[in-house]
């Protein structure tokens, strides 16, 4: 083991980590590739370890069993959890949460593949406002290979999302998103399991909203507000009014959309109190879909786990914690919704049997994050 220097706590503070007990001296564990069910030698490990004191980077290689080991520099600090992670053919892989000093940690790695057949659309969501002329798109892909998604490395490699019709323009904090001509592209690695896209676009001069999916989609929604703006020439099913805070948006949603499929609508005339109607300018840095009526992003990105299918509504009380018991709480919603369009015969059993699975992974890790 190697102690390679020191860094920021509010840096450090920003990362997503893992946690360990504080009575802990000694952390050891093993790099498992399960691609190829063997552990790997050689890999890189570093740890980030918070005390009340300093912030520490270590670092250690995996000896001849794939095992490393980390001395402690102090009592763990309660308050920020330590991170550790492993980087294999140049994709870094963070453990899953610590809870016993006393066990062996495992961290997972994969073997790389370049085919995007394994991946697949969980959820999409469309969050539109009429007023600001934006619209925020939330992903979640699924990768459901044993092999890390991964096409290389510079322009035009990674997960590609259309742009929609007639739009050039993208906004996203997420490292990596970039356009390549009409394509939205993710150049992050995609390991097994579950990953979240988010951007923000302008709304085309005239209105019309066109987007086509390359990965297809088991539903696609359309969250519009003010929900007095006037839509027409729209390819999906209107369900009504849905409340987020004080707020209410108006919901379309489209299901089973198929691989090279598209949803539409149009926004026709101006919106009362918007001067940038219809105007094309794009402006990221005003207030969009990101924090409408003073919604953080938190409640945004749980209109994710809105019940899909449903005329039925997720109301999310303005001031109220935001943060994974919500989410929780509107994933079990999500469940029973899709256990009772099973009972109705509205999808068949594997397609209830795959999303459940995805969703009871995503209550599973949800749990960990509000008891952890």
């Amino acid at each position: 083991m190697r102690r390679v220097g020191s860094m920021s706590p509010v840096v450090i503070g920003l990362l997503f980590c893992t946690g360990i007990g504080a009575d802990a001296a000694t952390l050891n564990g093993r790099v498992r590739n399960v691609t190829l069910g063997r552990v790997e030698v050689g890999v890189p490990v570093q740890l980030v370890h918070h005390s009340a004191q300093s912030v520490e980077v270590l670092a250690d290689t995996t000896n001849a069993e794939g095992r490393f080991s980390f001395e402690l520099p102090g009592e763990p600090s309660a308050e920020v959890p330590m991170m550790l992670s492993a980087e294999y053919d140049d994709v870094q892989y963070r453990s899953n949460r610590v809870t016993d000093s006393n066990a062996p940690v495992e961290i997972a790695v994969y073997e790389s593949a370049g085919d995007d057949a394994v991946i697949e659309v969980i959820s999409h969501h469309l969050i539109v406002d009429a007023q600001s002329r934006q619209m925020t798109q939330i992903l979640i892909f699924q990768n459901t290979s044993d092999r890390t998604f991964k096409t290389g490395t510079g322009h035009g490699h990674g997960i590609e999302v259309p742009m929609p019709e007639g739009v050039s323009e993208v906004s996203s904090e997420i490292p990596g998103v970039h356009t390549h001509g009409p394509i939205l592209v993710d150049s992050r690695p995609v390991p097994p399991g579950r990953m979240q896209l988010a951007f923000t676009t302008p709304i085309p001069g005239d209105g019309r909203v066109i987007q086509r999916l390359k990965y297809g989609a088991p539903s696609i929604d359309a969250f519009i507000t003010p929900v007095d703006a006037e839509v027409t020439d729209n390819s999906m099913q209107d369900l009504g009014l849905v409340n987020i805070g004080e707020r209410q948006f108006r919901r379309l949603v489209a299901e089973q959309i198929s691989l090279g499929g598209q949803v539409s609508f149009k926004l026709t005339g101006s919106v009362a109190g918007s001067p940038r109607a219809l105007s094309g300018e794009f402006d990221p840095s005003r207030v969009g879909p990101w924090a409408l009526g003073g919604v953080a992003l938190g409640a945004l990105i749980a209109l994710i786990y809105l019940k899909t299918g449903s005329s039925k509504s997720l109301t999310i009380e303005e001031g109220e914690d935001l943060g994974p018991a919500i989410r929780r709480s509107a994933l079990i919603q999500q469940i029973a919704d899709l256990d009772d369009r099973l009972e109705t015969g509205y999808i068949s059993v594997n397609e209830h049997e795959r999303r459940r699975d995805a969703l009871k992974a995503e209550v599973v890790d949800l749990t960990k994050a509000t008891t952890g």
